[in-house]
């Protein structure tokens, strides 16, 4: 990768990624606090507390890996823009990331939607069940 090629990746797409982290933090942040503070009426439509533990474990840690990759990208970033020694190192790192995000990331995205899953489909069922 040449290096004006690396600096368009570090300005516009890498914060492309960190948007949808920010995003997805934002979401499970606001996820958790509604069904905590409403957990009564979210256990009535679940029917059990299971799922419901599960999807905030799901939640926490899809929280934990979007803060791990904002930490990671914006190391890297900082380091590419403030250093031109640390630049071999990003330009190794942003191929792999526009391929293949970081296992954070990952592991952010899947344990999100595993997070939804698990609030979503026993509620739905619960719903089914009693109508």
């Amino acid at each position: 990768m040449s290096d004006p090629e690396a600096e368009k990746v570090a300005k516009n797409i890498l914060p492309a990624y960190m948007d949808v982290a920010k995003f997805c933090i934002q979401l499970s942040v606001g996820i958790l606090t509604l069904s905590i503070g409403f957990r009564e009426t979210v256990l009535d439509a679940i029917g059990s507390k299971k799922p419901l533990l599960i999807s905030w474990i799901c939640f926490l840690i899809s929280i934990i890996f979007g803060i791990l990759y904002l930490h990671d990208a914006v190391t890297r970033i900082t380091n590419y823009l403030s250093s031109p020694a640390k630049r071999d190192e990003l330009k190794e790192f942003l191929p792999r990331v526009l391929r293949n995000p970081d296992k954070a990331y990952k592991v952010m995205g899947i344990s999100f939607i595993l997070g939804i899953i698990f609030l979503v489909v026993p509620t739905v069922c619960t719903l089914i069940k009693r109508n």
